[in-house]
């Protein structure tokens, strides 16, 4: 079985490294009470965005790097003096070569029992100017996405305690900032805990490939597709193919910790909870049919990410990894 496992783990990295291109990313904290960045790969725009919560002005919170390895840095608490830190929830490339942030800036004074609480998306350009500010409270996105025409697009759910099951859990707004659709009413979806970040399935996820948006709602191990004008094309189920892989390697649950599409359909990297509590947890790459109905892994179960952080798909559809000892990132 070790000889089998190892085969498979050799012809795996040797598959991977096949195609591989190299940009390396600054991904580690500077020491000063901040944070590593989440990085992701955003496949709208062709770029990587790496964004991190701040408490400290004077200290990036996201950056953007595309092809030409220039990195852009982007510090959004200058712009609101009184804030004490910035949480940032999810952040987008945009066609510019600026960024779109989802954040939440909290305002008072430290340790003030019911401070001031604000939800934003900012959109700053490529010079680090911020250009668009939407007070959306009391909306809380967790995913953003933009297009190659500017539209943001926007998951999440709303902070007060509504009665309301009408409103929407995903927004396109136009370039200008103006609500171009209400897409997802809460209401078809059992309630705002369909875009929860808590799910055991892992967190829901928003993207652009191939000129389509994809939404994965984790908690429902739901795919939807919607053409950019916002007209749902597909609606696919994965729990049962996620069953189904969780029965065939012996565990009792798939997680998913990143999705996204490439030419052969769906994929994602996954970590598979053994039944066994004595036994480690596995992750593995895994390709998913377009309908759903099947998944089957790309490589052995390991228990460290190979051949790296799966951060998204390009443009032209190839995997990205990022290695996070080393922050380069690889796309295959």
């Amino acid at each position: 079985m070790r000889i089998r496992t190892a085969t498979l783990l050799l012809f795996c990295l040797l598959s991977w490294n096949a195609y591989s291109q190299d940009m390396r990313v600054e991904i580690g904290a500077d020491g000063r009470a901040d944070s590593s960045y989440m990085v992701t790969w955003d496949s709208a725009n062709d770029c990587a965005v790496l964004y991190r919560d701040v408490s400290v002005a004077t200290l990036p919170a996201a950056r953007v790097q595309c092809r030409d390895g220039v990195a852009k840095a982007y510090y959004p608490l200058k712009d609101f003096a009184e804030a004490q830190n910035m949480t940032i929830w999810a952040a987008a490339a945009t066609p510019d070569g600026g960024i779109t942030i989802a954040a939440i800036l909290l305002y008072g004074s430290p340790g003030e029992k019911h401070p001031t609480v604000k939800s934003m998306l900012l959109t700053y350009d490529s010079q680090g100017v911020l250009r668009k500010l939407w007070d959306v409270d009391p909306y809380h996105f967790h995913q953003v996405a933009v297009d190659r025409q500017g539209n943001v697009f926007a998951l999440g759910d709303r902070r007060d305690s509504t009665p309301d099951m009408n409103y929407p859990l995903l927004i396109k707004y136009s370039p200008k900032g103006s609500v171009e659709r209400e897409l997802l009413l809460v209401k078809h979806f059992g309630g705002d805990a369909a875009v929860a970040s808590d799910s055991p399935y892992g967190e829901s996820g928003l993207f652009i490939q191939n000129e389509q948006l994809y939404v994965w709602l984790a908690p429902r191990r739901e795919i939807l597709t919607f053409s950019l004008d916002g007209e749902l094309r597909s609606q696919v189920s994965l729990a049962s193919s996620l069953n189904e892989l969780a029965r065939s390697t012996r565990a009792k649950l798939v997680q998913i910790l990143r999705f996204s599409a490439n030419s052969s359909g769906l994929i994602a990297q996954v970590r598979v909870w053994p039944e066994a509590e004595d036994e480690k947890s596995t992750t593995a790459m895994v390709q998913l049919s377009t309908d759903g109905t099947k998944a089957w892994l790309m490589s052995p179960l390991t228990e460290v990410l190979v051949p790296g952080r799966f951060v998204g798909t390009s443009r032209s559809r190839k995997n990205v990894f990022l290695d996070a000892r080393s922050g380069i990132i690889k796309e295959y």
